[in-house]
């Protein structure tokens, strides 16, 4: 998972870093209901825009991708098909 972190884009780490950071403010958002109106609101609107910010980016990186042809694939998809002939081969 952290070499994978490592090797995405800027746009993929910030849009993971806030994600994680929207899932932290929410807690906060549920101990701020207790507090006071508004410090749920703040609390609201920042684990709203980082939820916002989080989908946001990861689409902006996924529709500014240029997406492959089946020719540019072919050594993939013949080392798929490699891997899962020998997933079956070891499964039985």
């Amino acid at each position: 998972m952290y070499q994978a972190f490592l090797e995405a884009s800027f746009r993929m780490k910030l849009a993971a870093v806030s994600f994680i950071l929207a899932k932290v403010t929410f807690v906060g958002t549920a101990i701020a209901m207790l507090v006071s109106d508004i410090a749920t609101i703040i609390s609201m609107v920042m684990y709203a825009f980082l939820v916002f910010m989080a989908i946001v980016l990861s689409l902006l990186e996924g529709f500014s991708r240029k997406k492959k042809t089946y020719k540019e694939l072919e050594h993939e998809v013949a080392e798929l098909k490699k891997m899962l002939n020998l997933q079956q081969s070891t499964a039985i």
